[in-house]
């Protein structure tokens, strides 16, 4: 979930460019509060603004949606749930994903998908006003909700 996006999109290398990732425990409990997950990008974000340098910085949420990791429902995609969270994104509604509990979030769309505190961690960090989506698939094959989006957010500069 973290590192083969930075694989595939960084090469650092090839190109010399520096990553950082940062992982964020969404598999097992004790879990990180999803409001602490955006407190956390929100820190990461003020991080760059405050760094003397001029490199670009490119921010990376990556996990999947509704997917029940060796769970007695492994295999099932619960599409209502994703399109729901994405509408969220889209709409910059952090409050109303920060306000879905765990045992929901459970219940609909399976322990795999505590893997939106890594969304919300970089909706925080650029501090997103929403998102364009690119794509979404219930990938049977990988039995995971997917998707890609794009979030948009003012300078902070």
């Amino acid at each position: 979930g973290t590192m083969l996006p930075i694989h595939l999109s960084v090469k650092p290398q090839e190109s010399g460019i520096r990553t950082i990732p940062i992982y964020i425990a969404s598999g097992v409990v004790p879990l990180l509060r999803i409001r602490r997950a955006h407190d956390l990008g929100r820190m990461i974000g003020d991080a760059v603004v405050a760094w003397s340098g001029d490199e670009r910085v490119a921010v990376i949420g990556s996990g999947g949606l509704s997917h029940w990791v060796g769970m007695a429902q492994m295999g099932q995609i619960n599409s209502e749930f994703d399109q729901m969270f994405l509408e969220y994104v889209a709409s910059g509604n952090t409050e109303a994903i920060m306000d879905l509990s765990d045992d929901y979030i459970l219940e609909q769309a399976g322990n795999g998908a505590f893997e939106v505190r890594n969304w919300v961690c970089a909706m925080g960090a650029v501090q997103a006003t929403g998102a364009n989506h690119i794509c979404y698939e219930a990938v049977n094959e990988w039995v995971a909700g997917c998707a890609c989006t794009e979030l948009t957010f003012e300078s902070r500069h």
